[in-house]
C-alpha cells in the first residue's frame, strides 16, 4: 500500500522563499549602521537592493498564494499573502523620500582637469551643517561611504560622497603604491577642497557650519584641507596623526595587508618609537589647526598605531588645541565590535552625535566666539566698494567659484566669514585701529597709512554681529 507523504505543506517552496526574502530585507532595512547595510552600500544601492528583494519576496507570495489555493493548504496560502502584502508595503516605504528623511542627488564637479562625480545628500528637516566625506588609502568608491553619508543626513547634515579620483565614475587615476606620498595626499586633499566648493553652491548650506569627515589615510587629508581652506569642524575615524613610516612599521607588524601578524600590537607600538618618524607628518598642519575636531578610534586596530596617534593628541591638546578623542574597546579599524554580531560599535554613532551636538550644531547665540556665515559669489549691492578695499587689504580671498572669504585670526581662533552681496545684508566696517571708518574711501586711506609687518584691528559688523579682527599688514 503506498502512502502518500505530502513534504512540507505541499511542496509550496515560492511562499517559503518570499518569506525568506521579506526577513531577508526586514534585517537589512531596521539593522541599520550594521553589517548589513555596510555590505549592501559598498555592493550595489542600499534602496535599490530593498527594493529588489521586496518585488521578488511580491513576486514569490503571489505565485505561492496561487499555488496554495490550487492545493487547498490554508497555512502557506497565509504565508505567502502576508508576504505579499508585506513586500508591497515595504517597497512603498523604502522608495518613499520623507520617510528616508533625506534626497539624493548625483552631481559632478572638476578639479586639476579631472571630472569627479558624486551624490549629494540634503536633509528633509532643517539643515544644522554640512560635511564632505573624505576616503582612505582603498579604492573604494562612494557606495562604500553610504552608511556615514545616511548616519549623517538622517541627523541633519548634508553630505556629499563622491567617488575618489580613477574610481566609480569620477575621472583620473588611482594612485596604488606609493599612494601616501606627500604629492598624492596633496593631490586629494584639493579633490576635497573642490568638494567643499561644490557643496557650498547648495543655498540649503548657507549659514551652517561646514567641515569633513575622513577615515583612516584621511587622517593625513584633513589636516592639509584645513590648512588651505576655511572648515569650521574635522571628523577622524582611525586617522593617524603619526607620521607614513610609523603607521608602515605598525601595519607591517600586525599583518594588516598579509593578513599574518609577526607581532602584538604592543611590540609593534614599540617598534614604532624605535624606527622614528618618517615620511608625511600631519602634525605640523594639526598645530595650525584651531578649529574643533573629534577622533575616534578602535583599541583592536591593526592598521594604525593608536598608542602613538593618541599620545600625540595628548600633547597637542597639552597646548591647548580644541581636540577630542576616543579610544573604543573591543573595535577594529573602521570601528566594527569584535564581539558579538558583525556591525558597527554602537557607541561611535552616540558619542559622535554627542560632540557634534556640544561642539558643532549650536546656533550663533551659543557660540559668539565663532563667526562662520556661508555664502555665494559676491555680485554688486552694498559690498562691492567694501569686497574692493578688502581685497587690497589681502584680506579678500576669492575661491574657484568666485566665492570670498574674509581672513583672520583672534586669539588664537580662526574664524572665517564669508559674506555675499545681494543675497545677506553687506558687511559695513565700523572702525580700523580704533577709529570710525564712515566710507571705503577713509578704509583704503587708513590701511594705506599701515606699514608691512605692522598689526592692525578690523572690526565689521555682518547680520547685526559685531566681528573683530587683529591682523598683520
Amino acid at each position: 500500500m503506498k502512502t502518500n507523504v505530502v513534504p512540507w505543506y505541499a511542496r509550496n517552496y515560492p511562499a517559503w522563499l518570499a518569506l525568506v526574502l521579506i526577513v531577508m530585507g526586514a534585517l537589512l532595512y531596521y539593522t541599520r549602521y550594521s553589517l548589513f547595510l555596510f555590505l549592501s552600500s559598498w555592493l550595489f544601492s542600499y534602496s535599490g537592493a530593498l527594493s529588489a528583494i521586496f518585488l521578488l519576496g511580491g513576486a514569490f507570495g503571489t505565485l505561492g498564494a496561487w499555488i496554495a489555493r490550487k492545493r487547498k493548504t490554508l497555512f502557506t496560502y497565509r504565508i505567502a499573502l502576508f508576504s505579499l502584502l508585506f513586500s508591497l508595503g515595504m517597497l512603498a516605504e523604502v522608495n518613499t523620500g520623507e520617510k528616508r528623511g533625506y534626497t539624493q542627488e548625483d552631481v559632478s564637479f572638476m578639479n586639476e582637469g579631472v571630472d569627479l562625480e558624486g551624490t549629494i545628500y540634503l536633509p528633509a528637516r532643517d539643515i544644522e551643517g554640512g560635511i564632505v566625506l573624505v576616503h582612505g588609502s582603498a579604492d573604494f568608491d562612494r557606495g562604500f561611504y553610504h552608511v556615514w553619508a545616511d548616519y549623517f543626513a538622517r541627523n541633519g547634515i548634508a553630505v556629499l560622497s563622491f567617488d575618489k579620483r580613477g574610481t566609480g565614475d569620477s575621472g583620473g587615476v588611482f594612485v596604488e603604491n606609493n599612494n601616501a606620498a606627500a604629492g598624492n595626499l596633496n593631490l586629494l586633499a584639493s579633490d576635497v577642497i573642490a568638494g567643499l566648493e561644490r557643496l557650498l553652491e547648495e543655498k540649503e548650506l548657507q549659514g551652517v557650519p561646514v567641515g569633513i569627515w575622513g577615515i583612516s589615510q584621511a587622517g593625513w587629508i584633513l589636516p592639509l584641507v584645513a590648512d588651505q581652506y576655511p572648515v569650521d569642524f574635522l571628523l577622524f575615524v582611525s586617522g593617524p596623526t603619526c607620521t607614513v613610516r610609523e603607521e608602515q612599521v605598525y601595519s607591517e607588524i600586525r599583518g594588516d595587508h598579509t593578513r599574518e601578524a609577526t607581532g602584538s600590537r604592543e611590540e609593534a607600538e614599540e617598534a614604532v618609537l624605535q624606527n622614528g618618524p618618517g615620511g608625511f607628518d600631519p602634525v605640523p598642519y594639526l598645530e595650525n589647526i584651531t578649529i574643533p575636531a573629534f577622533w575616534v578610534y578602535g583599541n583592536e586596530d591593526d592598521s594604525i598605531p593608536v598608542g602613538r596617534s593618541t599620545a600625540i593628541l595628548d600633547t597637542l591638546i597639552a597646548r591647548g588645541k580644541p581636540f577630542e578623542y576616543d579610544v573604543l574597546p573591543q573595535t577594529d579599524h573602521i570601528l566594527f565590535a569584535r564581539t558579538g554580531l558583525p556591525r558597527f560599535n554602537p557607541a561611535y554613532w552616540r558619542i559622535t552625535t554627542e560632540w557634534m551636538r556640544q561642539n558643532i550644531l549650536l546656533s550663533p547665540a551659543q557660540t559668539p566666539e565663532r563667526s562662520v556665515v556661508r555664502t555665494g559669489p559676491v555680485r554688486g549691492g552694498g559690498m562691492q566698494n567694501d569686497a574692493v578695499v578688502l581685497e587690497e587689504m589681502g584680506l579678500l580671498v576669492s575661491d574657484r567659484n568666485g566665492h570670498v572669504r574674509v581672513t583672520g585670526r583672534i586669539d588664537n581662533l580662526y574664524p572665517e566669514v564669508l559674506l555675499e552681496a545681494g543675497i545677506r545684508p553687506p558687511a559695513r566696517v565700523l572702525e580700523f585701529n580704533g577709529e570710525e571708518v564712515q566710507t571705503s574711501e577713509e578704509l583704503s586711506a587708513m590701511f594705506k597709512g599701515i606699514s608691512k609687518g605692522n598689526a592692525f584691528v578690523i572690526k565689521f559688523e555682518h547680520q547685526g554681529k559685531i566681528n573683530e579682527f587683529e591682523l598683520e599688514k
